[in-house]
Formats: structure tokens, sequence, C-alpha cells
């Protein structure tokens, strides 16, 4: 919809007309020259800028872009694409709040292939309660997509909508992504690797993990540790059982655990005992969903 509907009201209109006292006077005649200007050229007006409001709040087209750019007031309920052709990295900056207004919305879809960064044309702006000095913009990867609004404060962004449309992210393997507690020892293989995939929505992230194989040794002690992907840090702590870990050979139970400011996340087993050294013989699969910076 281009531009919030505005109430129009008539101009023109002769609302008190003179007096009719039934005399045959020119000032009585109906003439169709006073009808036209007092009364059918105001309707005209009314009804035409009624509709040329209407067509352009009724505006649902996609405005693609294929650079950074700035959302504007034209783009009240419409789309902002980044479209499938970039390849880098762009930033939508949001339009000053004051300035758009209560109730302003806009949907922003991320088709490229690089990362878009949510930021603000004001850097006192939030986006859900965090400014520009607070370093927490919002970011969008392939295929994903976020709804903001305007506060009731008008001085900032709450996001009401957004989502995925089923990508999965694979970080480049690195074996110093795979690592362990003390001096236990966690070597993994990128054949062990059947699983290792990130999305994120908005601030959330889930992460999900299938690795196999994989051969633990030095000093026994109780946590493999995961690197959370894509340099993201966990805003707050998390747990989640782990759905199989086979630890030498022998099946049994674990959790998966996050912590408030962690870039890693930590595999123990439920009995917090320390994992077995063995060789190609500790399997573990699992998922997690944390809130992100």
């Amino acid at each position: 919809m281009g531009t919030k509907y505005s109430s129009i009201s008539v101009s023109g209109y002769n609302s008190s007309p003179p007096a009719d006292d039934g005399s045959a006077t020119a000032t009585n005649q109906v003439k169709w020259s006073i009808i036209k200007t007092k009364l059918g050229d105001p309707l005209n007006t009314f009804a035409a800028a009624i509709n040329s409001a209407l067509t352009t709040f009724s505006d649902f087209s996609v405005r693609q872009i294929t650079a950074s750019d700035s959302t504007v007031a034209g783009d009240h309920m419409r789309t902002v694409e980044i479209a499938s052709s970039v390849d880098t990295a762009v930033t939508v900056s949001l339009a000053d709040a004051a300035t758009v207004g209560n109730g302003y919305m806009v949907r922003i879809k991320n088709s490229g292939t690089g990362t878009t960064t949510i930021g603000r044309v004001t850097g006192t702006d939030t986006i859900e309660g965090y400014d520009e000095a607070d370093s927490q913009d919002l970011t969008l990867s392939q295929s994903q997509w976020i709804v903001v609004q305007v506060n009731s404060s008008a001085d900032g962004y709450i996001t009401v909508g957004g989502g995925s449309l089923g990508t999965w992210t694979t970080p480049t393997f690195s074996a110093g992504d795979f690592t362990a507690s003390g001096s236990q020892t966690w070597t993994v293989a990128e054949g062990d690797v059947l699983t290792y995939a990130y999305t994120i929505i908005g601030k959330m992230m889930t992460v999900m993990f299938a690795i196999e194989s994989t051969t633990v040794g030095g000093t026994p002690s109780t946590q493999l540790i995961i690197a959370i992907p894509a340099g993201k840090t966990a805003t707050k702590s998390a747990y989640n059982a782990i759905g199989l870990i086979s630890d030498n050979s022998v099946r049994t139970t674990g959790v998966i655990s996050i912590g408030a400011g962690d870039t890693t996340m930590l595999l123990n087993r439920t009995d917090n005992a320390n994992w077995t050294a063995s060789t190609n013989a500790t399997t573990v699969r699992g998922q997690i969903t944390f809130e992100i910076d």
C-alpha cells in the first residue's frame, strides 16, 4: 500500500445557499452553472481525491533493490525485496519512525545470497528496544523475511512477523569448530559431519547437528564443544536434550546448553560423567534454538 490513507474532506461545497422565498427572480432560478459549481464540481473533486488516495493506499507492489537502501513513506504495507542477483552484504535502513508515524508497516525479504542487515535512518530509533549504539541490528539470511511496524511512541520499530522459506545454511567445515573442555580433545573430520547447519529468523537462531564416528582423546572431561556458527553470540541461556549420544559406542542421554554471551554450545552427558576416550566411536545428534545478538 504506498502511503497510509488520510481522511479527505469536501471543499467548495456551498452548505449555506441563499434563501428561496418562492419569488420568480433571477436569484431563485435553477441554473446548471450554479449547480455544477456549488455541488457537482466539489463532489467530483472529492470522489477523484478518494480514488487517488485509495489507489496509492492499495499499492501492494514489490520494490526490488540491488544495493543498500532505505525504506520510505511510500513503502507502507509493501515489500522491499533484495534481488536474487545480490551476492554481497547490504543494509536496509528503516525510515525515521517519527516521520512515517505510528502504524507504518513494511516487509523486508532477502532473496539474495548475501546477508541483509536491518538498520536505521535515525540512529536513536529502536528496533525491539535497541538503538544503533547497542549494535543489535537484525540480520536476514537468504530467503528470510521480516515485518516491522512503528511502535506506539513513534520512536522505533517492533517486529510483528517474519520467517524463512526453509533455508538452512551449512558453514564451511573447520576442525576448530569442534573442541572439548580441559585437556580433553575432540577430533572431528569433515566426513564425520553429516549435518551442521543453522537458520536465523530475526534474533532467533536454530542449530542442528549430526556428528558421527568421532574421536575423543587427551584427559577425559565432561564437555564436548561446538562453535555457534556465523560468528553469532547468544544473548540468553538455552538448554535442550540431545537427541542421540553414543559415547564409545554406548548409548546414553545428554543435554546441550548455551549461556548468555557464549559463542559455543556445550554438550554434556546427563549424568555429567566424563566422555570416554575412544577412536571413531563417539556420535552426537541434536538441535537447539536460542536468541542471538
